[in-house]
């Protein structure tokens, strides 16, 4: 097995390391074929003189030149050995600067090796050519700097496991074949810059304990740095990586590079480490790009970055900025799970496919505005720390927000929501605005809550709005919002002021079940809108469009209806106490029994100086007595529509007090006169029972009055000091009294003296106090 006769004492025992003269290349692995019967590679070379050959002996023992010169013989005699290559195993070397501009073998397919050799000087070949089957330096140790400035290598180069204690500067250099420079180690500074690797190149597990600069590098084949540590910075910038790039799990101990680099198959960042600042600006990946579990420690920096590929940021976590501003990712893009501990934008970028953020946390703030979504876009259980900002950004297909957490203030202002849009169970804990966003499909919000502000004002909705079960803790702005499909807010909570001025409902509402305490409708078009059982105390409704509007078991109390427009509306069951109700159009609507209009009792409405609620006029020069007026006649009517007598005549007599009250005010009293009048004897010609009553007034009057004037009876006259006594006289006096108010006139008694007066205003009294209860019963009557 050995392959040749050669003198050389030195052997190699890859069992035994003392026989190497690498000391860190780990372990020793030699092919079998070139190994002797015991196990170990005899060194072929002539040793000359001495026992051992040029390559073996000491440094010390040594002439640098006359080494290079035997080792440039071997190449160029091909040392007789008649193999596969030529093999400097263990060999020593001082400096090593080849003079030729080419080092090769005496054959193509006849390689180079110096595996587990030594250089304890500088290595040079700078401008060299080398030229061979294969170059080999596996588990070499270079002790100094190692300088190959353009130089071309023709071979597949391997340095497994090789040790540079130097810096190394291969700087616009060429290798022509494939390069390994697995579980390397380099001790200085690192230097790639311009140089090509046309079939790949292999630096898997390698360490960079030095900067190491890949600027401008060249790989035709596929890179891979699986495993590898940089200790200090690496820069990648300007590379073109013509196949894969992998840095699975990688570590960076400073800030790398990857600026204006580009990448033809995939990159793998998989579970990588930097622990500064990673740049990817303008950086062009076609394939794949793979980050899953990669920790950044430092900031992102990916503006204007290419991915053309699907991109995974799966479980990646940033310790510091994430810069994606104007980036384009061409493919599926899923940074689900991913940890955003220091401000992440995405403003003005792209997504051409489905973008997915689920269960992401975002510590410091997401700026995705004007970013655009032409797949779906996935941000479900996601958690947003602080300020979030989606202003003008657009999403084409499907937005899914469920059960996502908002700490900070979130805005979606001018964003347009193509595709159906979910908040389902989402959270906002500070202030959310949707002011200008338009929903051009489906939108749910169903059971969000919004614990502080929430702004949609003049939103556009144009398919079905699903708000069911939403709380809005804080203020909620629907103003000039325009619905143009169903919407529901059935169960919706708003614990602060909501406000849907001038909105606009053009498809069914339901605001069933709803809590609407102080809600703004005021202009707003809520045609058909369903408010059964909703709670609406103090909702202002003024010059709203309201008509066939439901509001079954709705609580309206001190609610706003001021010019509102409320025809064909269901109000059965509705309290509508203290309600203002002046100039409403509520023709045909529909009321019972059930509907209370003045829940103390008295059917006073909001206007009424004596009602129970107060009324602030909304200017001074505003007739609270003229609006009571107005109010009390709308409600006859519709009492009147829906055959109801008793409230109807209940709010005829409230409008006529206040009639006589501003007679009253205005210095009319003739006029207040005769409604006094009117109202005392027959409440306006509503109470049979005071014209019932004003007739016993006026027949004891007269009967107590009778008696101080005189009776003629039975041929007596009776006054109270008749001898017949008191309650005698009284008794004719009352029978008197009685059959002259009826205009019987039986004969039997007659007055004397101013008793005839007496006598003859009673008949009349009693002629006009009975066709009044003849009317009054003939008005109830016709009701």
């Amino acid at each position: 097995m050995s392959e040749s006769g050669g003198t050389c004492s030195y052997f190699l025992d890859p069992d035994e390391p003392e026989t190497w003269s690498s000391e860190t290349a780990g372990e020793c692995r030699l092919d079998d074929d070139i190994l002797d019967d015991n196990g170990v590679w005899r060194c072929p070379h002539d040793p000359g003189d001495g026992e051992l050959c040029p390559f073996h002996r000491p440094v010390d023992e040594t002439d640098d030149d006359e080494v290079l010169d035997a080792f440039l013989e071997a190449l160029d005699a091909d040392s007789g050995v008649g193999g596969d290559a030529v093999r400097f195993l263990g060999a020593t070397f001082g400096a090593f600067s080849p003079y030729d501009d080419r080092i090769g073998t005496g054959g193509d397919d006849v390689s180079i090796d110096l595996s587990y050799a030594e250089f304890e000087g500088c290595v040079s070949l700078s401008n060299t050519v080398v030229d061979a089957g294969g170059l080999r330096f596996v588990g070499v140790d270079f002790g100094e700097k190692v300088d190959v400035w353009n130089a071309e290598v023709r071979a597949a180069t391997s340095f497994r496991n090789a040790t540079f204690r130097g810096d190394v500067e291969w700087e616009r250099c060429q290798f022509g074949d494939t390069a390994t420079f697995r579980n390397c180690t380099f001790g200085g500074a690192v230097t790639f810059s311009e140089t090509g690797f046309d079939d790949g190149a292999t630096f898997d597990g390698a360490e960079f304990h030095g900067p190491a600069d890949f600027e401008r590098a060249t790989f035709g084949g596929d890179a891979t740095f699986d495993y590898a540590r940089f200790e200090c910075p690496a820069a990648f910038d300007d590379a073109a990586f013509g196949g894969d790039a992998r840095f699975k799990a990688a570590s960076y101990g400073a800030d790398v590079g990857f600026v204006a680099a580009s990448v033809d198959g995939t990159a793998k960042f998989r579970k990588a480490t930097v622990e500064g600042d990673l740049d990817l600006e303008r950086a062009e990946i076609g394939g794949e790009t793979d980050f899953f579990m990669a920790t950044f420690g430092g900031d992102v920096d990916a503006l204007f970055a290419t991915f053309g590929g699907s991109a995974g940021f799966l479980s990646a976590a940033f310790g510091g900025s994430a810069e994606f501003k104007k980036a384009d990712f061409g493919g599926h893009v899923d940074f689900g799970k991913a940890t955003f501990d220091g401000p992440a934008a995405f403003g003005e970028t792209t997504f051409d496919a489905r973008a997915s953020f689920a269960k992401a946390t975002f510590e410091d703030g997401a700026h995705l505005g004007s970013a655009a979504f032409r797949g779906e876009a996935d941000f479900a259980k996601a958690t947003f720390a602080g300020r979030t900002d989606f202003r003008g950004a657009r999403f084409e297909d499907t937005a899914e927000f469920d059960f996502a957490t908002f700490e900070g203030r979130s805005r979606f202002v001018d964003v347009v929501f193509a595709s159906e849009t979910k908040f389902s169970d989402t959270v906002f804990d500070a202030e959310a605005e949707f002011w200008d966003a338009t929903f051009e499909e489906r939108a749910t919000f169903f059971k969000a809550e919004f614990q502080e502000d929430a702004d949609f004002e003049r939103a556009k909705f144009e398919g079905k709005l699903n708000a069911k079960r939403v709380t809005f803790g804080g203020e909620a702005t629907f103003d000039a919002a325009e619905l143009t499909g169903d919407a529901t807010f059935a169960g919706a909570t708003f614990d602060g002021a909501a406000s849907f001025s001038a909105a606009r409902f053009l498809g069914a509402v339901s605001f069933t079940e709803a809590e609407l305490v102080d809600s703004d409708f005021a202009d707003a078009t809520l045609t058909g809108g369903n408010f059964d059982g909703a709670n609406a105390r103090g909702a202002v409704f003024r010059e709203a469009q309201l008509e066939r509007a439901s509001f079954g078991d709705a609580v309206l109390e001190r609610a706003d209806f001021e010019r509102a427009k409320l025809s064909n509306a269901d109000l059965f069951g509705t309290d509508l106490s203290g309600a203002r109700l002046y100039g409403t159009r509520i023709g045909d609507a529909a009321i019972d029994t059930e509907t209370t209009f003045d829940r103390h009792g008295d059917g006073r409405c909001r206007y009424d100086p004596r009602s129970a609620y107060e009324y602030a006029p909304d200017a001074p020069e505003s007739d609270p007595l003229r609006k009571a007026m107005a109010a009390y006649q709308t409600l006859e009517k519709l009492c009147r529509e829906n055959a109801l007598p008793d409230a109807e005549a209940r709010f005829f007599v409230r409008r006529q007090d206040m009639l006589r009250r501003q007679r009253r005010e205005n210095g009319e009293w003739g006029r207040w006169l005769r409604s006094w009048a009117s109202n005392l004897v027959v409440r306006y010609g509503e109470s049979p029972w005071r014209v019932v009553g004003s007739t016993a007034v006026a027949v004891v009057v007269c009967a107590l009055l009778y008696p101080l004037f005189g009776l003629r009876a039975g041929g007596e006259i009776l006054t109270y000091a008749s001898p017949v006594g008191v309650v005698d006289t009284l008794a004719e006096s009352l029978y008197f009294s009685v059959v002259t108010f009826t205009t019987l006139g039986y004969g039997d008694v007659q007055p004397v003296g101013y008793a005839r007066i007496l006598a003859t205003l009673e008949t009349i009294a009693g002629s006009a106090l009975l066709a009044l209860l003849v009317f009054v019963f003939g008005r109830r009557a016709t009701r």
